[in-house]
C-alpha cells in the first residue's frame, strides 16, 4: 500500500518535504482489531508538533494521521462492526481501561493512551487497523470530508467547550481559528445560541470566516474586547495569546488552553505575567489533554444533528507536505485533508455486488454497495468465478478472474461519500472500463444499466469544498 512516512524529526520549512512517500504491506490485523480502507485523512496541527520534536512518536518511522475515515474491510469476531461500514479513528487509539482515569471516564488521561499516528501508524495511508472498541461508526449526515476533522479537531473542540463550564447567554472568547475554532464556533451557536462569541486571530481570512460563521465580534489576537468574557479557548500554539485572552477575561472568567503543546520562541512572554492585573480575582487556566471515546461520538453526533460542518481544503495523500506547511505557515481558512488524488475520485465507476461466494467469504463485501448494482453470478456464469487467491497491491484489492483474459476486479475507496465502488478494468495500463466478452460487464460497460456514482458531495463537485 502507499503511505506518508515520517522518518526523521525536526522543523519544517515551507517548500521542505517532511514526509516520505513510501511502498508498505498492508497491515495484519492483531487480535481484536479491525482493518480498514482509508478514504480520507484529517491534517491537524499536532502533526506539526510530532514532525518538529514537541511530542514526538516513541518510534520512527511512523505512519502520521489520526483524522481517518473510511471502510471496515474485516473486523474481529464479536464486534458490532460489520464489512463496509464507514467509521473513523480518532486520536484516541486505545487506553488500558483499567486505571482510575479509565475507569472514571477520564481515559484521556490514562498513563497508558496511545495516539494514533504517533505511538501507532495513523491514516495517512490506503489501509490501517485500530482497535475495535475505539473505531467510531460515522453518522450517515456527514460525508468522509466532512467527518474527518470533526475526528480530532471537532472533538478536541468540543471538549474544551465542555471544560468552559458556560451557561447559554455567557460570552465566550476563541483564540486562535484554525480547524478546531471554526468547529468550536458552530458548536457553541447550537449549544449556547444565546451567548455572544468573541474571536481573536491574526489572519483576516480568518476573521473573515468567522464573521461568516455566526461571530459576534472578530479583532486581532491581542485586541481588547467589548465586553469581558466568561470563558476562553485558546487554540493557539504560541504564548502571547494567553496574556492577551487572560486580559479579555471578568474576574472568576476561565481560560482553557486546547494545546497538545506550545513552541518556545516567545515562552519568555509568561516570565513578567502581571499577576493582579491578568491573572488575580479568580480567574483559572486549564489544559485540555487528549480526548475520550466519549467526547468523539458526542462531537459526531452534535455536528449530525446541527448541521455543523468543516470548511475544508482537501489535498491528494502525495500532498500531504503541502497541507502540513499550510497550516504552519497560515495560508488557507479552516481545515485540511488527505484523500484519493482529485483526477482519480473524479472517474465515472462500475459498481459490482460482489455476490460471488469466494469474495464473499474472503472479503466480505456483501453489504459494501449501497445504490443500483450489478450482479456477479456466484455459479461462475457471467463475470467469471473468483478465484481464491486475492493480491493486495498499491490502490488496489485485485480478485484474478480466471476467464476473459485475466480480466482484474478491482476495489478503490473513493473519497467523499466513501462509496466502495468495483471497477472493471482490462489489462494494466487500460484507462477506460473495456468491453467484455461476458454479457452482464458488456451491458455494464456500455450499456444505460451502469448507474451513475458521481456523489454531489464528493470534493471536487461541491463549491463548498476547496480542492488544491
Amino acid at each position: 500500500m502507499e503511505a506518508m512516512l515520517l522518518t526523521r524529526l525536526g522543523e519544517l520549512r515551507d517548500g521542505a518535504a517532511a514526509l516520505d512517500a513510501g511502498e508498505l504491506p498492508v497491515p495484519q490485523q492483531a487480535a481484536g482489531e479491525v482493518l480498514i480502507a482509508v478514504s480520507c485523512c484529517g491534517v491537524c496541527h499536532t502533526e506539526l508538533d510530532e514532525i518538529e520534536g514537541r511530542t514526538p512518536p516513541p518510534r520512527l518511522p511512523i505512519i502520521p494521521g489520526h483524522q481517518v475515515v473510511g471502510r471496515v474491510i474485516a473486523a474481529p469476531a464479536g464486534s458490532d462492526l460489520r464489512a463496509g461500514e464507514r467509521v473513523g479513528v480518532a486520536w484516541i487509539f486505545s487506553a488500558c481501561g483499567q486505571c482510575d482515569y479509565c475507569r472514571e471516564g477520564r481515559e484521556n488521561l490514562c498513563a497508558q493512551f496511545v495516539a494514533t499516528g504517533r505511538d501507532a501508524h495513523g491514516g495517512y495511508a490506503q489501509f490501517m487497523t485500530a482497535p475495535a472498541g475505539f473505531v467510531h461508526p460515522l453518522p450517515d449526515e456527514l460525508g468522509d470530508v466532512e467527518a474527518a476533522p470533526l475526528l480530532c479537531a471537532g472533538a478536541v473542540g468540543y471538549r474544551a467547550l465542555s471544560l468552559c463550564r458556560l451557561e447559554d447567554g455567557q460570552a465566550l472568547g476563541l483564540t486562535g481559528f484554525g480547524a478546531s475554532g471554526h468547529l468550536v464556533l458552530q458548536m457553541a451557536r447550537a449549544r449556547f445560541p444565546r451567548s455572544p462569541i468573541h474571536v481573536f486571530t491574526r489572519n483576516a481570512a480568518e476573521r473573515a470566516l468567522a464573521l461568516d460563521l455566526g461571530a459576534t465580534w472578530a479583532g486581532a489576537a491581542d485586541a481588547q474586547t467589548p465586553t469581558l468574557l466568561h470563558a476562553t479557548i485558546d487554540t493557539t500554539p504560541a504564548w502571547a495569546p494567553l496574556r492577551a485572552a487572560l486580559r479579555n477575561l471578568r474576574p472568576g472568567g476561565r481560560l482553557v488552553v486546547n494545546a497538545i503543546r506550545k513552541e518556545a520562541a516567545d515562552a519568555a512572554v509568561m516570565a513578567d505575567i502581571d499577576y493582579a492585573g491578568e491573572l488575580w480575582l479568580e480567574k483559572t487556566v486549564q489544559s485540555v489533554a487528549n480526548v475520550t471515546r466519549a467526547d468523539v461520538r458526542d462531537c459526531l453526533a452534535l455536528a449530525a444533528r446541527a448541521g455543523i460542518r468543516p470548511k475544508t481544503r482537501v489535498y491528494a495523500l502525495a500532498d500531504a507536505n503541502l497541507a502540513l506547511a499550510d497550516i504552519k505557515f497560515g495560508r488557507h481558512a479552516g481545515a485540511r485533508c488527505c484523500g484519493w488524488p482529485v483526477s482519480f475520485a473524479a472517474q465515472p465507476l462500475f459498481v459490482v455486488r460482489p455476490q460471488a461466494q469466494h469474495l464473499h467469504d474472503l472479503l466480505g463485501f456483501e453489504h459494501l454497495i449501497d445504490e443500483a448494482m450489478l450482479d456477479v453470478d456466484s455459479s461462475g456464469q457471467g463475470a467469471g468465478k473468483i478465484a481464491d487467491q486475492f493480491l493486495v497491491r498499491r490502490r488496489v484489492l485485485e480478485g484474478i478472474l480466471p476467464d476473459d483474459a485475466q480480466q482484474c476486479l478491482r476495489f478503490f475507496l473513493q473519497a467523499g461519500r466513501g462509496q466502495l465502488a468495483g471497477v472493471f478494468l482490462g489489462l494494466p495500463g487500460v484507462d477506460q472500463p473495456p468491453c467484455h466478452q461476458s454479457s452482464s460487464v458488456a451491458q455494464a460497460s456500455t450499456g444505460s444499466a451502469m448507474p451513475s456514482l458521481i456523489d454531489s458531495r464528493r470534493p471536487g463537485t461541491d463549491s463548498r469544498y476547496s480542492v488544491s
